[in-house]
């Protein structure tokens, strides 16, 4: 037993970092890497989009329509199930699938398969914010005492964590 605690105590001085006054615990730390790992998904998937939108329409081009065909009938990334299970829920509804579009279309982007990818990378970009935000409340330990402005102020992350993909589109 003794090796065994010298090296979960080992493990969890690697993982613990410290920033000044503040540190942050091996969960913190292992939280906010995963934030940031989300979050730069889902800036690649987004980047991914406009690149592959460009592609598909030069190779349309050169090949005919029998390109598009076959590269609609890949089966689809997990990225876009869960864009695609959440853009045909009820959160989302036809008028603002419709929004979505009209704003992908402005930016360049096209078709119902990128509006999955970009619903993903809404809902990756609230969870990263809520993510974000509770490590920051932890680390500060800010209204530690008072749960009901720590929900409230995580529904308001989310909220803006779902509105930055399309309010960086707008601005591209």
């Amino acid at each position: 037993m003794p090796a065994t605690e010298t090296l979960s105590e080992t493990i969890a001085a690697y993982l613990t970092i410290r920033i000044g006054q503040a540190s942050l615990s091996p969960t913190e730390t292992a939280i906010l890497v995963l934030t940031l790992a989300a979050a730069l998904l889902s800036a690649l998937h987004l980047w991914r989009i406009g690149k592959q939108e460009d592609r598909l329409d030069r190779l349309a081009t050169l090949r005919g329509a029998a390109m598009d065909r076959t590269v609609r009938e890949r089966r689809p990334s997990w990225y876009q199930r869960l864009g695609g299970i959440v853009a045909a829920s009820p959160i989302i509804g036809t008028v603002e699938q419709q929004r979505l579009l009209g704003v992908l279309a402005a930016t360049g982007i096209k078709g119902h398969g990128n509006l999955a990818t970009f619903v993903a990378s809404k809902v990756c970009g609230g969870l990263a914010a809520v993510a974000l935000l509770w490590l920051f409340l932890e680390w500060h330990r800010l209204f530690a005492d008072m749960t009901l402005i720590r929900i409230g102020a995580l529904c308001v992350a989310l909220l803006l964590g779902w509105r930055l993909p399309p309010t960086s589109l707008s601005h591209a």
